[in-house]
């Protein structure tokens, strides 16, 4: 039916607009899902943003990352083979993160300014 046909023509328009905003974002959420890491880490870094991915498994006794001991390890500290760390913002407490992404905006700005001089 035309009804049906608009409102599928403005939940399209609705899921552009969502997909811009989020292709602008600076930060976008990555939180764990059925496992540490979810397709959400990999969508923001193709999106152009920084991953704020959950890192509560090192204060939860490593109950969310369901028997790993550091899952995050490579993507925070790089490997002797590859010495380059990830670019994301790890989270130990939710309640932390505006102070979190300040912290990372700071880190970014002073490296930037160093690559300017």
């Amino acid at each position: 039916s035309t009804t049906d046909d608009q409102d599928d023509d403005h939940r399209d328009d609705d899921d552009r607009d969502e997909d811009d905003d989020e292709a602008r974002a600076l930060f976008s959420l990555a939180p764990a899902g059925d496992t540490w890491s979810s397709g959400r880490v990999l969508e923001a870094m193709l999106r152009g943003s920084v991953p704020i991915v959950d890192a509560t498994y090192r204060t939860d006794g490593g109950a969310s990352a369901k028997g790993c001991a550091d899952p995050a390890r490579f993507w925070r500290d790089g490997a002797p083979d590859f010495p380059h760390k990830a670019p994301f913002v790890f989270v130990d407490d939710w309640t932390t993160l505006p102070d979190d992404l300040r912290a990372a905006l700071v880190t970014a700005a002073t490296a930037l300014s160093c690559d300017l001089l």
